[in-house]
């Protein structure tokens, strides 16, 4: 869960179940190729939203 106010009621049904916590962790240089760390970004944001999807049970 990201943790939306939409999603804080879902939490606190839930909570007893939850152990486990994805932290991504984006890079935020400008001394590489900015379009290479923006592709990074993208791939982590997408790669989250994955996990979260399957943990979630979607």
């Amino acid at each position: 869960m990201r943790f939306k106010t939409t999603d804080i009621d879902t939490y606190l049904q839930s909570v007893q179940y939850v152990d486990t916590a994805i932290i991504p962790l984006i890079e935020t240089t400008w001394k590489q190729d900015a379009k290479t760390v923006a592709q990074a970004v993208e791939f982590t944001a997408a790669l989250t939203e994955e996990m979260e999807r399957q943990f979630r049970g979607e």
